[in-house]
């Protein structure tokens, strides 16, 4: 028997029971006999079924009847907004675990509000109605739905797709569509769920995401959910000892344990009691390594510190807690400040990754943070998921014997601090075909229009280096220890050079360029060379050779 559930733009939905017994489930049937919308019932079964989150509802079957498509779905119920500030928090970060998970895969949903989502029996929220999602990759947006698309306020027609008031005001307006449009959604819901009245420590923030301008909001759901967890679960600049004790009685056991765990034992995520480090709140091992990790509603951050373990890291094994809940891995690294930027790692904060003979990534991987892999002194070679993103500062700084890299096409953002420094059998950096972002120049990475140098290999052979024309900078400590490097010539587009950004480059002798640019130095960028003579001013020359 079938009991009317709702309607939405393109289906309606029925509470249905399986002819032969178990739990009731919703049942979503197309509304209207039109190509566009089948199409896109058969992408959100197709989205749920290869690409499952916690966030989003389980797809139990899918199949066409006459000609109509349906999707069996699990069974959630209505739930109300949160109004206690932790409350909001927890709900908006679960919510933003699944518009990410969306946003990885290329689409946008365009249509968060409040009854879209539902909830399970433990209370999780559930993003639902995939109908109008975008998928980034489209050129051509298909004509609004006749009944569910939005209204004009003046004309009453159909003019866009979502809905008014939770929407973004590019989805009415013809503008471009990015993630950002779903972060303004999230951002409308924060502030009905405050009444209106967001806490002070929220305004900033919700302001920032509802602005009207794209390029002004956070750029991503992932992006808008680490500037929550920033406000109300600041970082502290350790583990707590609690922590600590678990991890040396872990690896004091392991260390006991004979014959060696097969690299095959998944990994258990646990919560130890005493945690209350948000950016390291939860542990994972698998027999042999013990990792520190930030869980958020399905979702994890490993610690790049990977003292506690020896041999292969198997980061793409599949990750379980204690009630047999899956959990994805989507970034590796440390968390930034509040300031925005996270702080460089001292010796006693990430200690030497020694034993570590090679690394395993998963493919759900979008994030190297801040010290990823950094001084994992015995890794040769590694190769970077095709999920991957971003490459953050120091990421594989101190990997000493790292002998080639390749950036993948998707990754849209590589830091240039630091990100190989000391990688001293460094030979090359290579770019995917494809990448828009970034290209490789005789294993130099360079951004694709050519203006800004991003990374020279450590361990690059060439005695003399020719920057290409048109760099118009170089960042501090980009060339740092290349112990090759003798000459250097220095093309008139360049304005400015970072503070040791040649720095114990102790074989560099000559650098040529135009004697009439004006070049702002930095710091000191020729600290510890045998440069003498610089071909710009002698204001510029005092400047360089001066010591700290």
């Amino acid at each position: 028997m079938l009991a009317f559930l709702g309607r939405g733009g393109s289906g309606e939905v029925y509470r249905a029971r399986p002819p032969g017994g178990g739990p009731a489930v919703a049942l979503k049937v197309l509304r209207h006999d039109r190509a566009d919308l089948a199409a896109r019932m058969r992408r959100e079964a197709g989205i749920l079924a290869a690409h499952p989150h916690p966030a989003l509802p389980r797809l139990l079957s899918a199949g066409e009847e006459g000609g109509v498509p349906y999707l069996v779905l699990e069974e959630l119920a209505p739930r109300d907004l949160p109004s206690r500030d932790r409350d909001v928090a927890a709900f908006l970060l679960a919510l933003c675990g699944g518009v990410e998970h969306l946003h990885r895969l290329g689409f946008v949903h365009r249509d968060i509000k409040p009854s879209n989502i539902l909830c399970r029996a433990d209370g999780s929220p559930v993003l639902i109605d995939l109908g109008l999602v975008k998928d980034l990759a489209e050129e051509e947006e298909p004509a609004p739905d006749p009944d569910g698309g939005a209204l004009s306020a003046v004309t009453g027609g159909a003019v866009g797709v979502g809905t008014p008031g939770y929407s973004a005001p590019e989805q009415f307006a013809g503008g471009r569509i990015t993630p950002s449009a779903d972060v303004y959604a999230l951002g409308v819901l924060a502030d009905e769920c405050f009444a209106h009245r967001p806490p002070r420590c929220w305004r900033a923030l919700l302001r920032r995401a509802t602005s009207a301008l794209g390029a002004e909001r956070p750029d991503s759901a992932a992006a808008f959910a680490r500037a929550i967890r920033r406000r109300h679960w600041p970082g502290k600049p350790a583990l707590l000892a609690a922590l600590a004790a678990t991890a040396a009685a872990t690896a004091a056991a392991l260390a006991l344990r004979a014959p060696p765990v097969p690299g095959n034992v998944p990994w258990t995520l646990s919560f130890p009691a005493g945690i209350e480090d948000a950016h390291w709140n939860a542990t994972m091992t698998d027999g042999n390594w013990f990792l520190a990790a930030c869980a958020a509603e399905g979702t994890l951050c490993v610690k790049p510190d990977y003292s506690h373990g020896n041999g292969v890291l198997d980061l793409a094994k599949p990750i379980r807690d204690g009630d047999g809940r899956p959990w994805t891995l989507t970034a590796v690294g440390l968390p930034p400040l509040d300031g925005g930027n996270p702080e460089f790692p001292r010796t006693d904060r990430l200690r030497l990754a020694g034993e570590v003979s090679a690394i395993r990534l998963p493919d759900t991987l979008v994030e190297l943070g801040a010290g990823a892999l950094m001084n994992c002194g015995t890794l040769r070679e590694i190769d970077l998921p095709d999920s991957l993103r971003r490459i953050g500062p120091w990421a594989f700084s101190g990997c000493r014997s790292l002998r080639r890299l390749s950036i993948p096409a998707g990754v849209e953002d590589v830091s240039d601090d630091r990100t190989f420094l000391e990688c001293e059998s460094l030979e090359a950096i290579d770019t995917a075909p494809g990448n828009p972002a970034y290209r490789s120049d005789g294993g130099v990475l360079l951004s694709a229009d050519g203006t800004r140098l991003v990374a020279y290999p450590p361990g690059r052979s060439a005695e003399s280096y020719a920057i290409p024309e048109g760099v118009e900078a170089i960042p501090g400590h980009l060339f740092a220890r290349c112990l090759h490097l003798k000459s250097v010539s220095v093309p008139a587009t360049v304005r400015e050079i970072g503070p040791h950004a040649f720095a114990g480059c102790r074989s560099l002798a000559t650098v040529t360029g135009d004697p009439a640019a004006r070049v702002r130095l930095l710091g000191n960028p020729f600290l510890h060379t045998a440069v003498r003579q610089l071909p710009w001013n002698a204001h510029a020359q005092r400047r360089a050779t001066s010591d700290e």
